[in-house]
C-alpha cells in the first residue's frame, strides 16, 4: 500500500497569502483532508462570510482588523487577537468593520456544498445598531477649542508690547482655559476615548504612546504658564511666557490634527454596542456633547 502524500507546509506572514486575491468561490484553503478544513478568510470592505449553517464546527482565530461575528443570533464584536469557538449546526456569518479583516478558520469536518447553501429569506444578519458616529462628535467637540487655541499665538505676538501687569493678567486668562477647558477634555480623552482607540490599534497596528506623551508636555506647558501668570511679567518673564505660548499652540494644533486625521477614524472600527457605551461615557464626562450623535437602527450590508 503506497504512503500518503505528505502535506503542503505553510509557513510565513498571512498577508503574504491574503496578498494574492482570495481565489474563486470562497476563502483560500491551506489544508484539507477528510477530517478537517483550514482556510484563510479575507474580507475587504463590503465583503462578507455568508450567514449559514453548516453541519461543521468552526474554531476562528483572528489575525488582523475588526469585525463582527454571528452566532445564532447574536452579533459579537472581533479584532486581531480574539478566538470562537462555533458549534456545529450554529448559524454563524462573519464581515469585516472599517477595513480589511483576516481570519483563520479551522472547520471539522470539511462543510459540503450543501453547508454554503444561501440561507432562506429572513435568515440573513439582522438588524443591528448602527452606533455613533464618534469621530464626527468628536470633531464638533473640538471645533470651540480651536479659537482660544489659536489665541495663545496672538497673546505670545503682543506680550512684548503689554506692560508687565496687562501681560500677567493676560497670561492668567490664557491659563484658566489651559485648566478648565482644555485639561478636563484631555483628562476624559485618557480616560475613555484613548483605551477604545487602543484596543483597535492593538488589531490594525499603532499605539497611543505618542498622544499620551503630548498630553504631558502640553500638561508641564499649561503649568508653566500658569506660574508665569501669577505677577507682574518682567521682560525676561514676557519672553519665557511666549515661549511657551508659541511651543502650546504649535502642539495642540499638531495634536488634535493628528488626533482627528489618524486616531478617530479608527472609532467606526469598534462594533454598535461598543460605540454606544463610549458615547455614553463620554457625553457624561461632556454632557451635551452628544447633540446630533444619537445612534440610529440600520439594517447592516451583507455580501
Amino acid at each position: 500500500m503506497p504512503a500518503p502524500a505528505a502535506a503542503a507546509i505553510t509557513v510565513g506572514p498571512a498577508a503574504r497569502w491574503a496578498d494574492l486575491g482570495p481565489p474563486p468561490g470562497g476563502p483560500r484553503v491551506l489544508f484539507e483532508n477528510d477530517a478537517v478544513r483550514v482556510v484563510l478568510i479575507v474580507l475587504e470592505p463590503g465583503r462578507s462570510l455568508p450567514v449559514h449553517t453548516p453541519q461543521a464546527t468552526l474554531a476562528l482565530a483572528v489575525l488582523d482588523g475588526t469585525g463582527e461575528l454571528l452566532v445564532g443570533t447574536t452579533t459579537h464584536s472581533v479584532r486581531a487577537g480574539d478566538m470562537a469557538v462555533v458549534p456545529a449546526g450554529v448559524r454563524r456569518g462573519l464581515r469585516p468593520t472599517g477595513g480589511r479583516l483576516l481570519a483563520l478558520g479551522t472547520a471539522t469536518p470539511p462543510p459540503t456544498a450543501a453547508d454554503h447553501a444561501p440561507p432562506p429569506e429572513g435568515a440573513d444578519w439582522p438588524a443591528s445598531p448602527a452606533g455613533a458616529d464618534l469621530a464626527a462628535l468628536l470633531h464638533r467637540e473640538h471645533l470651540p477649542l480651536a479659537g482660544p487655541i489659536a489665541a495663545l499665538a496672538t497673546l505670545a505676538a503682543r506680550l512684548p508690547d503689554l506692560d508687565p501687569a496687562r501681560a500677567a493678567g493676560e497670561v492668567r486668562a490664557a491659563g484658566r482655559f489651559l485648566r478648565e477647558e482644555l485639561l478636563p477634555h484631555a483628562a476624559a480623552e485618557e480616560r475613555w476615548l484613548y483605551p477604545a482607540v487602543e484596543r483597535v490599534q492593538r488589531a490594525v497596528g499603532g499605539s497611543t504612546g505618542p498622544m499620551l506623551r503630548e498630553h504631558t508636555r502640553i500638561r508641564e506647558l499649561a503649568a508653566e504658564i500658569d506660574r508665569l501668570g501669577a505677577g507682574p511679567l518682567d521682560a525676561a518673564g514676557r519672553a519665557a511666557a511666549q515661549h511657551a505660548l508659541y511651543g502650546l499652540e504649535t502642539l495642540l494644533d499638531t495634536h488634535l490634527g493628528t488626533e482627528e486625521a489618524e486616531y478617530l477614524p479608527h472609532l467606526q472600527r469598534l462594533g454598535p454596542a461598543e460605540r454606544t457605551a463610549l458615547l455614553r461615557a463620554l457625553t457624561g464626562a461632556h454632557p451635551g456633547a452628544a447633540d446630533g450623535a444619537a445612534a440610529t437602527t440600520e439594517t447592516a450590508p451583507t455580501d
